[in-house]
């Protein structure tokens, strides 16, 4: 059959299986079974071994006895478990027939030869993880012929593994072969050593041994390790060996691949010297024995190292090294665990020496658990054991929030005898979990300690009994109840203060751990104003405790307005106040206030205790404004009252209409008379010769005879009050007296 009706086969089919019509009555009775697809041996096969692995499928199916589980489901479990199918191995079968929950598994190969097509086929029972049927089938042409007797011989084949075609038990479970073998000969022994990809499903390995490479093979020995030494032959003897690995009831699983071992002269054994322990690491050193023939196998080209911990058996091959190192530092050991070493000396044809004599060491031990304070302020005081081996040198710390994760290294602390730390800047009232390693010089770290924890303290308890005193002028006392508490956790108290009961709250003070009182003063308070307060205390390292409840005060009002000012006008050179007594019984004084013509605002005039008081030594005919305040024994000043006018007496008008008259040939001057109904006389004045005007005389007519006068004179006349208030000069009139 060519390439072509293959690709044709696959193309109808769909890579993939649907269920003939008949066998719908008896989906649920029947067992599933998948077709991994088939793989191509080699490059001319390629063309051929999808459609291959379908067409089985196909006829399979047609058998009825079978579920068939489509390609998709079968590519979707391969997904899953990160598989590809080109290099499935048992283990990887059973992983993806479980994943795709089947019964049977169906795998396969197909070689293209110079004959024909050769096609290897298995039929996998999944539940007992037997094979159940294993052909190889050899074509030429009728290859969909070879298929269908294979699928007819599978369904009996299948009845046979688990009868009925129900489920297999799943409690027998067959392991894989053993992998990794390695194998050494020595002039009397052949040493085998390997290991398997699952050795927890492992109970333990046979061996098999035969002369033929082909068998047939004899069980020679059983171990739980694997490791083996076939002993007591003779120098050289071939022979070939083949491991199974039993499962956890002592079933086989398939053969191991077959290697091949021989005994053969070897160099003697070397001579081990020291072995020092470390941490998770032991330093070996040995020398070679000294060797002075020509033989060649007895040369010495190297070293193998076999170690072997205190809970195995057998020794173990760990390190090859050449022949001119003598030294070798064994890692990623346990702690505290005893092991064993040997050395053995090989030559250039890979012959083995007999075993050195076995030294022993103990790595150091893991760090013991340690010690947490509890109860201190955001950090704990830590205390653990310190090591005794001089290769430590130094600790490591790692805390969590969590006991079992979550561990992050928090301090490096050098020295082996320095078994103490202060792990600080930690949150309140939290556990931290603490676990701790010892170091070497390499920074090789022992397994952590066993977990141990403490506690920070919480915050500050917070103060009781916050009271507040009101009525006070621009202030508000504030006391509280002392906190009782160790010496190291109040420091001291804050006090907070809001506009509002809601907030926000600012901080305004902070008191000393002796006080338990305070006067809020500074700024000062704004009169009449209420404030709400809250109160906390902290500690040394200032962690503060939760608020108190709210309280709150109000601080004293000022004075009423004082009111009934009242200002007498029309008095000379002054101006009488008066006004009501204000209600508050405190009241100190009242301050009167004045702007007079000249003032640009009002200037403070004086305080009194009484209510009235005479502004004096006014000037005349000038207007002046006047306010009050009243102010209590706290200094309150209260609004000042609403600012009332006053006016002085003024001058009587300036005298006009000086003239002079002339009657029977007496001269006289005369003026008109003062409006000012309170005018009592006039006054007469002349300017002498030094320029000044000097008084003459007093008359209360509005004329005067110039009697007496000689030459000329300049006169003037000025206007006199009752309460002797005088105008201005009026303007001066010359008199000429011949």
């Amino acid at each position: 059959m060519n390439r072509k009706i293959f690709l044709l086969i696959g193309f109808l089919l769909g890579f993939g299986v649907s269920m003939p019509a008949y066998a719908q009555d008896i989906h649920q009775l029947r067992p599933k079974v998948a077709c991994i697809p088939f793989i191509a041996r080699n490059i001319e096969a390629a063309p051929f071994a999808e459609g291959i692995s379908s067409m089985l499928l196909y006829s399979v199916a047609k058998q009825g006895y079978f579920e068939v589980l489509e390609r998709k489901k079968v590519e979707g479990a391969l997904d899953l478990e990160g598989l590809k199918f080109e290099n499935l191995s048992q283990q990887g079968l059973l992983q993806v027939g479980n994943r795709a929950g089947v019964d049977f598994l169906i795998s396969g190969s197909v070689t293209q030869t110079g004959e024909g097509i050769v096609i290897e086929i298995q039929l996998l029972n999944l539940r007992l993880q037997k094979i159940c049927s294993s052909e190889r089938v050899r074509t030429g042409t009728d290859i969909s012929g070879k298929l269908q007797e294979v699928a007819a011989g599978f369904v009996k084949k299948a009845k046979d593994c688990a009868p009925g075609g129900g489920p297999a038990p799943a409690s027998v479970q067959l392991v894989a072969p053993p992998c990794e073998i390695k194998i050494s000969g020595t002039a009397k022994s052949i040493r085998l050593q390997w290991s398997h990809t699952a050795p927890s499903q492992v109970s333990g390995y046979r061996v098999y041994r035969s002369s033929n490479e082909n068998g047939p093979f004899s069980h020679i020995a059983t171990t739980k390790e694997p490791a083996c030494a076939d002993e007591n032959l003779r120098i050289n003897e071939t022979f070939y060996y083949r491991l199974k690995a039993l499962n956890q009831v002592g079933v086989e699983g398939a053969f191991s691949e077959t290697v091949v071992g021989k005994t053969v002269l070897a160099p003697h054994p070397p001579i081990l010297l020291n072995l020092t322990p470390d941490i998770k690491s032991a330093f070996l050193t040995w020398r070679p024995r000294p060797y002075s023939g020509n033989e060649r196998d007895l040369q010495v080209g190297g070293f193998k190292i076999y170690r072997k911990a205190e809970e195995e058996t057998s020794f173990k091959e760990v390190a090859r090294i050449g022949k001119e190192i003598a030294s070798y530092k064994d890692g990623e050991l346990k702690d505290g665990t005893q092991y064993s070493y040997i050395v053995t000396a090989v030559n250039s044809e890979g012959g083995e020496s007999e075993c050195s004599s076995i030294l022993e060491i103990r790595t150091i031990a893991a760090q013991l658990g340690g010690q947490g304070e509890n109860g201190k302020i955001r950090q704990v005081p830590l205390k653990w054991n310190a090591q005794n081996q001089e290769s430590v040198e130094g600790y490591l710390i790692y805390r969590s929030l969590a006991k079992e994760t979550g561990y992050q290294k928090i301090a490096k602390i050098a020295g082996r005898q320095t078994a103490a730390h202060v792990d600080s800047g930690l949150q309140d009232q939290t556990t931290y979990w603490y676990r701790i390693t010892a170091f070497n010089k390499v920074n090789a770290e022992t397994d952590p300690g066993e977990a141990f924890s403490a506690t920070t303290r919480g915050k500050p308890p917070t103060p009781a009994g916050l009271k507040v005193r009101s009525g006070e002028a621009r202030k508000v006392t504030l006391q509280w109840e002392p906190v009782n508490s160790p010496p190291d956790e109040i420091k001291g108290y804050l006090l907070h203060r809001a506009a509002e009961n809601q907030g926000p709250y600012q901080k305004i003070a902070e008191v000393s751990v002796g006080k338990n009182s305070a006067v809020d003063e500074s700024p000062p308070l704004n009169d009449n104003s209420t404030y709400f307060y809250k109160i906390s205390s902290y500690n040394s390292v200032n962690v503060e405790s939760l608020h108190s409840e709210a309280v709150s005060a109000t601080t004293k009002a000022v004075p009423k307005t004082p009111v009934g000012l009242k200002a007498a006008s029309g008095e000379v050179k002054k101006v009488t106040l008066t006004w009501e007594q204000s209600p508050e019984s405190d009241i100190k004084e009242y301050v009167i206030y004045r702007k007079r013509p000249e003032d640009a605002e009002m200037a403070k005039l004086r305080a009194v205790k009484q209510n009235s008081y005479t502004d004096s030594n006014l000037k005349d005919g000038l207007e002046y404004v006047y306010t009050l305040q009243a102010v209590d024994q706290d200094n309150l000043a209260s609004p000042p009252s609403t600012p009332i006018l006053a006016k002085t007496k003024p001058l009587p008008q300036k005298v006009a209409g000086l003239k002079m008259t002339e009657s029977d040939g007496k001269k006289a001057i005369s003026w008109n008379a003062s409006p000012e109904t309170d005018v009592r006389e006039y006054n007469v004045y002349r300017k002498n010769f030094l320029g000044i005007w000097q008084k003459i005389t007093s008359v209360t007519s509005n004329s005067w005879a110039l009697e007496g006068l000689k030459g000329k004179n300049e006169l003037g006349i000025t206007a006199r009050d009752e309460n002797g208030l005088e105008s201005e000069l009026s303007d001066p009139l010359v008199a000429e007296i011949k």
